[in-house]
């Protein structure tokens, strides 16, 4: 049996979350400076993207042996 050689593997999809969690960030910024009525969807857009990535981080550091912060 052949081991990852310790690199960890990463999840499914992971890029693929990470430009969409970009994409989101983006559009947030492009709708506060083209359209400012739209600041209540952006701000929740905004949200949805901080929560994104903690649960990114939180995936990501599930397994491991030092907490995410320290190494």
């Amino acid at each position: 049996m052949r081991g990852t050689g310790g690199r960890r593997r990463r999840a499914q999809g992971g890029p693929a979350v990470e430009f969409l969690n970009l994409a989101i960030i983006f559009v947030t910024a492009l709708m506060v400076l083209g359209a400012p009525k739209r600041e209540r969807l952006a701000f929740r857009l905004l949200v949805t993207s901080v929560l994104l990535m903690v649960a990114l981080f939180l995936l990501a550091t599930r397994t491991s042996w030092l907490p995410g912060v320290n190494y």
